[in-house]
């Protein structure tokens, strides 16, 4: 069943989030699915993880993605696509996916795995709970993207740019700076081709359609990390490094002060000066940059 025909009402408030007044309807919406599919809610204060991909101390309603907007972008990708939710929360999508006849393949991908444990009881499969630092996300048609903006974000492009397809992006802001901060790369690897309305205030109320075209990997460091990282100018990072042909590793630190784009056999890399040492994407993983 479509969820337009079962629910006719939610044809005025869809893309509505700029009239107040509808606010409350919308959220009542939202929560009489939550009842249908028998979602319940964590204690987020509960939550000890610091990492900001946990979203510590952060209001459980800024984590929930109406299920009209949802709707809005499972309409807009088309029949017979997928779709990954990276940032998918309580993982309300899978829920909506499977319920009515978008004829999608959905897939959510959380870090948190307390919000994530109901949909994956019941989902299995199609509900991941992986730290994208640690984990390359797969190659999809369509990501639908809450996450903030750090190396969290950046590890997943990297990933994404090496299975060298185009793709799309649906972009939800988070901490009120992604939006902003994503603009500087625009025609680099992106390219806004749409967007579409949310049906309640967030900090930005647009869901931004992007298309993601891959880049050289030999120009990713110098068009896309290198930036990145100059905005940490005279912090620590800490790199996870391989020794050797084994399967070990080991964790290495240093400050990010007079980093520059260098070589090291034949490939891209950068130059931690500080410290005297090669950042090798090939082989080196960046654990954390900062004070987190």
């Amino acid at each position: 069943m479509n969820l337009e025909d079962k629910y006719p009402q939610i044809k005025n408030l869809i893309g509505q989030s700029e009239n107040f007044g509808l606010f409350n309807a919308v959220k009542s919406f939202d929560n009489e699915l939550d009842k249908t599919f028998g979602i319940s809610y964590i204690e987020e204060s509960a939550i000890t993880d610091i990492s900001e991909q946990a979203y510590k101390d952060i209001e459980k309603q800024a984590l929930l993605t109406s299920y009209l907007d949802y709707h809005q972008v499972f309409q807009d990708i088309g029949q017979g696509q997928s779709i990954i939710d990276l940032g998918a929360g309580y993982c309300r999508g899978a829920f909506l996916a499977n319920s009515f006849d978008y004829d999608i393949n959905y897939i959510g991908i959380e870090y948190q795995q307390g919000r994530a444990k109901q949909a994956k009881q019941i989902f299995d499969k199609d509900i991941l709970v992986e730290d994208i630092l640690k984990f390359k996300v797969p190659y999809c048609e369509n990501y639908f993207i809450y996450l903030p903006w750090n190396e969290v974000f950046f590890k997943f492009i990297y990933d994404l740019n090496s299975y060298a397809k185009e793709t799309i992006f649906y972009i939800i802001e988070s901490h009120g700076d992604f939006i902003e901060s994503l603009d500087f790369y625009k025609d680099m690897f992106i390219r806004e081709v749409d967007d579409l309305k949310t049906s309640i205030p967030r900090h930005d109320n647009t869901i931004y359609k992007y298309r993601f075209k891959p880049i050289n990997p030999n120009k990713f460091l110098e068009k896309m990390y290198l930036p990145f990282l100059y905005s940490y100018k005279d912090t620590k990072i800490e790199v996870k490094s391989k020794v050797g042909t084994s399967n070990d590793y080991y964790i290495w630190s240093s400050s990010t002060l007079g980093m520059r784009l260098n070589y090291y056999n034949n490939r891209p890399c950068l130059f931690l000066e500080q410290s005297s040492r090669y950042l090798d994407f090939n082989s080196d993983e960046v654990v954390s940059i900062g004070n987190r």
